[in-house]
């Protein structure tokens, strides 16, 4: 496959992460965490940091997935432009769909960070 329809699929695979994976991954906890809704202030202590681990390898494995995704399958996570080639390269050789995982990392370790209930 030429690089430059690579790229493109790089490009979109962008945009959809940008507006659909940061808005339910970034947005809305950090939106209840920020206006105080839900958060458990009781027990701020040093420990929570530990939160940042599984913060960290939940992104990590989620944007190796979409990357993936555009790389390999010339196409995007989302459902209206899915891959054109089946993925079976990195995480998604030893998982189902790693990007599950990578997103249920992701909030617990927003959930430990910022104590919501």
């Amino acid at each position: 496959m030429p690089l430059s329809k690579r790229i493109w699929a790089l490009v979109r695979t962008s945009l959809f992460a940008a507006t659909f994976m940061a808005f339910f991954l970034l947005y809305l906890p950090w939106d209840w965490a920020i206006k105080g809704r839900a958060v458990n202030y009781a027990g701020t202590g040093s420990l929570r940091l530990l939160a940042v681990v599984p913060l960290l390898l939940g992104g990590y494995v989620a944007l190796r997935c979409v990357v993936a995704f555009a790389w390999t399958g010339w196409g995007t996570p989302a459902p209206f432009d899915p891959p054109r080639r089946l993925v079976i390269s990195g995480f998604y050789r030893y998982v189902r769909n790693p990007m599950y995982l990578g997103a249920i990392l992701f909030v617990i370790g927003e959930t430990t960070l910022f104590g919501l209930r």
